[in-house]
């Protein structure tokens, strides 16, 4: 390389943006209940990034402000791009009632209907099946109302919003916040959106501007190479 295409590679390398992390989002407002009771319908945001690390998918599963009912998951349903995830994918899970995973099953259209990770159950319903299902603590809400957890996909894959297609809840303790009530609900949601930098969609990265002492170091370099560039052909 020669020295003027190394000064030059080093301005380039000065002035590049960091990488963006990718954001998806299942909102609010995109939810399909089993329910027709106010009261039993949570409005769940799950929101997948690879901001903490680009080489893992989070997940976070939280209740928007504005729900008007609470409830403790039991079981998270997804379907995905990603090929061949395992139990063993699945790590760092984090809540504050301490339930962890206690099952992991894959393709639910060979489940039953019943009970969430109880036995064979594990689809929605006919129409809805989720390519893994994590069964999240036990039956019973004796440790408190699990809806506030976050785990990560131990795999390294560009997310967008082709890669997860569908995620469901299967929440019981379900009613009204703080403390919720008798009900049970398993809620789907089909429209994932983008939220921060997916694929080309995303704006592309502002230049990071140099502190001046930046710039004086750049100049000074450009200077010396075309000194020496001088002196030899002088």
């Amino acid at each position: 390389m020669t020295k003027h295409s190394f000064f030059s590679a080093l301005a380039a390398i000065c002035l590049a943006a960091p990488a963006s992390a990718t954001v998806i989002q299942f909102g609010a407002g995109d939810w399909v209940y089993n329910n027709t009771a106010a009261t039993e319908q949570p409005k769940w945001i799950v929101k997948i990034d690879d901001e903490t690390d680009a080489t893992r998918l989070f997940f976070q599963v939280a209740l928007d402000p504005t729900t008007p009912s609470t409830g403790d998951v039991l079981g998270l349903g997804f379907s995905s791009s990603i090929p061949g995830i395992a139990s063993t994918d699945i790590q760092g899970f984090t809540s504050p009632t301490g339930d962890g995973v206690t099952n992991f099953l894959t393709n639910t259209s060979k489940c039953g209907t019943g009970p969430t990770g109880n036995g064979g159950g594990c689809k929605f319903d006919a129409a809805q099946v989720f390519d893994y299902m994590l069964r999240i603590g036990d039956t019973g809400s004796a440790s408190g109302l699990n809806n506030d957890f976050s785990f990560y996909i131990n795999k390294d894959v560009d997310l967008d919003t082709t890669t997860f297609s569908a995620v469901g809840i299967r929440a019981q303790t379900v009613g009204a916040p703080p403390t919720g009530g008798g009900g049970s609900t398993k809620d789907y949601n089909l429209k994932p959106e983008c939220i921060a930098n997916c694929g080309d969609d995303a704006p592309p990265p502002n230049p990071v501007p140099l502190p001046a002492a930046g710039w004086l170091l750049l100049a000074a370099l450009g200077g010396t190479a075309g000194l020496r560039r001088f002196r030899k052909t002088g």
